[in-house]
């Protein structure tokens, strides 16, 4: 079987073209190293002014309270999860009526209705 040269040609990659792909990578995967570092000083920073901010509203609560007599709401800065929730978990799953009743959790269902769960 013959196969033409140009056909031949498409395989053929040059040297020059996957030296300048490898410093690409090289720099692209050094910029994505620097990145890490910053998001972690950048979290760190921001967890330790979270704590302050919320230790802050605290103290201020108090002095008021002290001052003048009178309670405040204290606001609190809250951290998301850094793992997001799986809504398919068992936190979330419904136990059914019957099984809430027993275990003494609030049920929601009216006592006129009579619907087996």
């Amino acid at each position: 079987m013959w196969i033409s040269s140009k056909f031949l040609e498409l395989f053929n990659i040059s040297k020059e073209a996957v030296e300048s792909q490898r410093e690409e990578l090289a720099s692209i995967r050094l910029e994505r190293d620097s990145l890490k570092l910053q998001l972690n000083n950048v979290q760190s920073n921001f967890n330790w002014l979270t704590t302050r901010v919320n230790v802050l509203e605290v103290e201020r609560a108090q002095l008021i309270e002290r001052a003048y007599g009178i309670k405040t709401i204290v606001p609190e800065i809250a951290r998301t999860p850094q793992v997001p929730i799986q809504f398919q978990s068992d936190l979330f799953e419904d136990i059914g009526e019957v099984a809430a009743k027993a275990l003494g959790m609030q049920t929601y269902q009216s006592p006129f209705e009579n619907v087996p769960n």
